[in-house]
């Protein structure tokens, strides 16, 4: 009977909320995870990698290389070796 009673007092009880510490500010890198705007020109200044990967066409298009294309391609048969180096449209 004690045992019991002592267990319900316990969970009856109120504890306070622990003090939590507020949480500094994040070391994130200048380069990502936001948004670059380049104040001379008024826009966003486009990220190196995109420029890197993509190109665009005079027409508006923008193309990518396939992914993958050096690998292993020695082992792939001749219709993959040579689709693998054409361009592919995408939406960017």
């Amino acid at each position: 009977m004690l045992a019991k009673t002592a267990v319900t007092s316990l969970c009856a009880a109120r504890h306070a909320p622990l003090a939590v510490a507020a949480r500094g500010i994040a070391n994130i890198p200048a380069h990502e995870y936001h948004i670059r705007f380049d104040q001379r020109v008024g826009r966003k200044r486009p990220a190196q990698d995109v420029l890197d990967r993509f190109k665009r066409l005079n027409n508006g298009m923008w193309i990518h290389a396939h992914p993958g294309r050096h690998k292993l391609r020695y082992m792939k048969d001749d219709t993959w070796q040579t689709t693998s180096l054409y361009y592919e449209t995408c939406t960017k």
